[in-house]
C-alpha cells in the first residue's frame, strides 16, 4: 500500500537484541550501556512504559527512522587510543618529550564537532532584563498573561516533601489527564522537556545526514536549528503573505525529504493554515515523509474550522502533532510539552526517549492545569479582546499588524531602522518586545498581549513614537 508505515530494519529489530541480554534488576526499568545510555528491555518494556507497540509492518513508501550508525567503542572516542594507551601517553603514563615525533603529532591533535554543528547560530530566548530599568513589562516570550493556574501553583508546591523521589517515567498520570481533556488514546500520547524536545527525538529519529528538512521561510527558528544539529540539510520556501504556501512546500519536497515542519498558527506571524489546506498538503507528501504539526498556539484559535492535527495523526501513519503548556496554561518555566503520534511512531521514540524526562512538578502542576475551572475560556476571551485593541491601537498610529492567530501580533514597521528605533524606544520605557531579525523580518517587532495594563502601555508607547519619530 502506498504510504504504508514500518520502521527501518535495524531500529524495530533492537528490541529483540535487548531481550537477549540480561535482565536489570527489578525497578530498574532498565540497563544503562556506554556510554551512558539509557537501554529497556524492547518492546515488553516501551508497554510496560505506556509507550505503545508499533503496529505490524507494511509495504509501500515506508516512513523510517534513519539506521543505527557505528558509534565509539567502551571506554574513548577513537578506537585505536583504546586498543593503544600508548598514544595518548608514554609508558607508566608518563608525558613523551615533545622530541618524540608522536608528542608531536598528538599536540596537532584537534577535538571537532561535526561539520553542521558550527553552522548553527544558539537560540536566543527573549530578554527578561534592561540594564538600569528596574521596572520591566516583558511582552518578548510569548508567555501566559494571567501567569500559572492557581490549582498548578498548589500542585507545585505540594510535591516538595517527595522531591527525593524520581518521578514517574513514563508520566502516565498527566498523559490519561491530557487524553481526557482532548479525547485522546493516552497510549499514544508522548510527554516531553516542552515540546522542544520531543521535535528534537521527531528530526533526531527520522532525519539526519543526507536527508532534507522543509519548513516555510519564517517558520518556528527551532526548526531549522534542529534540523542542522541532526545533520539535514534545511529548505527554507517562501511564503506568501507570511503565510505558508502549501505548493511551494510540496515543489520543494525532493527525494531526499523526509520531514516537513508546520506551526499552526505560526510562530512569529501568528498566522494560521486551514486545516482544508493542511490535508491538502499532508495528501501531496509522499508516505515515507512525516509531516510534523506544531500545535503550540492552538487553544487561542477561534476559528470554528480549525483542527490542530489530531484529525490527521489518526487517519494517517505519518503525521505527528506537538503541543505545549507554556503558553494558554502558564507553565513555561518548568518546560512541559506533549506529542500526539501514530502507534509506529510511540514505538520509536519510545526507544530513543531519556528515562524520567518530565520532573515530578511538571507533571503535578501539568495535571492540575488541566483541571482549573474556567481557566481556558477566561484566557481566550482576554487574548481575544486585547489582540483586538492592541492591533486597532497600532493601525490608528500607522504601525501596519499583520494578522494574528496567536497571543501575540507581528507589527510592521516598514523598514529595519525604524523597526531598531522602535524597539530603542520601548526599552527606554522598560518595555521588552521581541526584535525578529533572527527571523529575517528585521522590519518586524512581536509583541506578547498581556495583561490589559501591559497592552495599554505598550500601546501608549508605540504612538507616542509614532508621533515623535
Amino acid at each position: 500500500m502506498v504510504g504504508a508505515f514500518r520502521p527501518a530494519p535495524p531500529l524495530r529489530d533492537r528490541p529483540a537484541a535487548l531481550l537477549q541480554r540480561p535482565r536489570a534488576a527489578a525497578g530498574s526499568g532498565g540497563h544503562r550501556s556506554a556510554p551512558g545510555r539509557f537501554l529497556g528491555q524492547g518492546r515488553d518494556a516501551a508497554a510496560a512504559r505506556g509507550l505503545g507497540r508499533a503496529e505490524p509492518r507494511r509495504a509501500g513508501h515506508a516512513l523510517r527512522p534513519r539506521p543505527r550508525r557505528g558509534h565509539a567503542p567502551r571506554g574513548g572516542l577513537h578506537p585505536r587510543a583504546d586498543r593503544d594507551p600508548g598514544r595518548t601517553a608514554g609508558r607508566r603514563g608518563r608525558p613523551r618529550p615533545l622530541c618524540d615525533p608522536r608528542a608531536r603529532s598528538e599536540a596537532l591533535s584537534v577535538l571537532t564537532p561535526r561539520p553542521s554543528i558550527l553552522s548553527i547560530e544558539p537560540y536566543v530566548g527573549g530578554e527578561s532584563k534592561i540594564p538600569g530599568v528596574n521596572r520591566i513589562v516583558k511582552l518578548s516570550s510569548n508567555e501566559g498573561a494571567f501567569g500559572p493556574p492557581p490549582a498548578a501553583m498548589e500542585a507545585y508546591a505540594a510535591i516538595a516533601k517527595d522531591l527525593h523521589r524520581y518521578p514517574d517515567p513514563s508520566s502516565s498520570g498527566l498523559r490519561e489527564a491530557i487524553g481526557g481533556r482532548f479525547g485522546l488514546d493516552p497510549a499514544r500520547i508522548l510527554c516531553g522537556n516542552g515540546s522542544d524536545e520531543l521535535l528534537a527525538y521527531l528530526i533526531l529519529a527520522y532525519g539526519g545526514e543526507g536527508t532534507e528538512l522543509v519548513m516555510s521561510a519564517h517558520g518556528f527558528v527551532m526548526y531549522d536549528l534542529t534540523g542542522r544539529y541532526a545533520g539535514c540539510h534545511v529548505i527554507k520556501v517562501p511564503e506568501k503573505n507570511l503565510t505558508a504556501d502549501v505548493d511551494a512546500i510540496l515543489a520543494a519536497v525532493g527525494p531526499r525529504t523526509r520531514i516537513v515542519c508546520l506551526a499552526n498558527p505560526n510562530n512569529p506571524t501568528g498566522t494560521l493554515l486551514p486545516s482544508s489546506e493542511v490535508r491538502r498538503l499532508r495528501a501531496g507528501l509522499r508516505g515515507d515523509i512525516l509531516l510534523v504539526i506544531d500545535a503550540a498556539y492552538a487553544e487561542y484559535v477561534t476559528d470554528p474550522d480549525f483542527d490542530p492535527g489530531q484529525a490527521l495523526v489518526d487517519a494517517s501513519g505519518n503525521t505527528v502533532m506537538t503541543r505545549t503548556f507554556s503558553k494558554i496554561f502558564g507553565l513555561g518555566g518548568l518546560r512541559l510539552g506533549w506529542a500526539y503520534l501514530p502507534a509506529e511512531v510511540m514505538d520509536i521514540l519510545a526507544r530513543i526517549r531519556g528515562p524520567f524526562n518530565v520532573n515530578a512538578g511538571a507533571q503535578a502542576a501539568g495535571i492540575a492545569a488541566l483541571s482549573e475551572p474556567g481557566w481556558v475560556e477566561k484566557s481566550i476571551a482576554h487574548n481575544a479582546e486585547w489582540r483586538g485593541k492592541l492591533t486597532a491601537a497600532l493601525e490608528a498610529v500607522g504601525i501596519k499588524v499583520w494578522p494574528s492567530h496567536g497571543n501575540f501580533i507581528l507589527a510592521d514597521f516598514a523598514t529595519g531602522e525604524t523597526a531598531k528605533a522602535a524597539d530603542a524606544y520601548l526599552r527606554a520605557r522598560g518595555l521588552i518586545v521581541r526584535a525578529m531579525g533572527a527571523y529575517g523580518l528585521g522590519h518586524c517587532l512581536r509583541i506578547t498581549i498581556g495583561t490589559s495594563e501591559e497592552c495599554t502601555l505598550v500601546a501608549e508607547a508605540l504612538a507616542a513614537f509614532m508621533k515623535d519619530g
